[in-house]
């Protein structure tokens, strides 16, 4: 499992993302990526398939049973991926404060909340 710990920072680094934004990415606990590192833990497959998804790599890669990274079936999309998209919100606002971050988030709210509003309209209409 080390190599897909590697391989993970390997990654990270890439990205200009630190172990500590590895943490926040996860939504977990400011030791994660070093207790993985000491081999106190690993990832288990939902941040495996979180890190795989916002890195936009196969698992198969970060797990070391492929050196492969392009995910299988995986076809050129001119449409931003989820994962893309969560990482590109990630970088963007990793610096802005929290409140900063919290307009971000109700502006995001808002515009749902409108998208809604307006599907529900469409299936009234017809």
């Amino acid at each position: 499992m080390l190599l897909s710990i590697q391989r993970i920072l390997d990654i990270a680094k890439s990205k200009n993302l630190s172990e500590q934004a590895i943490c926040r990415l996860l939504d977990a606990d400011s030791s994660k990526v070093e207790d993985w590192k000491a081999g106190r833990s690993i990832p288990v497959f939902a941040e495996i398939a979180t890190l795989s998804a916002c890195f936009n790599v196969s698992i198969d890669y970060l797990l070391g049973t492929s050196d492969d990274p392009v995910l299988q079936g995986a076809k050129k999309d001119p449409q931003l991926k989820w994962g893309e998209f969560q990482y590109a919100v990630f970088k963007e606002t990793e610096t802005l404060t929290d409140e900063q971050r919290q307009s971000v988030l109700d502006f995001a709210q808002t515009f749902k909340a409108r998208k809604d509003e307006s599907n529900e309209c469409t299936a009234t209409d017809h």
